[in-house]
């Protein structure tokens, strides 16, 4: 009788945590946002562990930040759950609509994937554009110097 209770308080949270619903979604904070603006899109799983998160294109937009991730495991009254998110921020870089392919995830074998999203970019003139990169990553400690005959710069430390 004791084997069967220690089977059964083994096996059960494992048969119920193998019985858990999956979710994968994709959701974005605005439908429709400014030139350059910034957006925040989030991929969340529930429920299961898996493998191989792969994110999707991000036609029009380019990634400002991210991926920041974050994961979750409870178990309270002997019910457990798990999540994990992926965030990243973007930064629309054309005006029209755009949709954003599913991200995909493989659990068990099995691929999953979010829904498409869609975004609709207008110019309104009221976000400017950003720096150039050159101009983000200049230095107090590095500057240009002067050009070598083959026009290349040449960068004193």
């Amino acid at each position: 009788m004791k084997l069967i209770l220690i089977l059964a308080s083994v096996l059960l949270p494992v048969c119920l945590l193998a019985q858990q619903e999956v979710n994968f979604s994709a959701t974005i904070a605005g439908q429709t946002i400014s030139l350059y603006e910034t957006v925040d899109i989030r991929f969340k799983i529930e429920g299961t562990e898996y493998q191989d998160f792969q994110i999707p294109d991000f036609p029009g937009f380019e990634i400002v930040s991210g991926p920041y991730q974050s994961s979750q495991f409870q178990f309270i009254n002997g019910k457990s759950s798990r999540m994990a998110s992926y965030s990243y921020t973007l930064r629309a870089i054309e005006v029209g609509t755009f949709k954003i392919k599913p991200a995909t995830i493989t659990v068990n074998g099995e691929t999953l994937e979010t829904q498409t999203l869609e975004v609709e970019v207008i110019k309104d003139g009221k976000i400017a554009p950003p720096k150039l990169k050159q101009e983000q990553m200049e230095s107090p400690f590095i500057k240009p110097s002067r050009k070598n005959k083959k026009n290349k710069i040449i960068y004193t430390i």
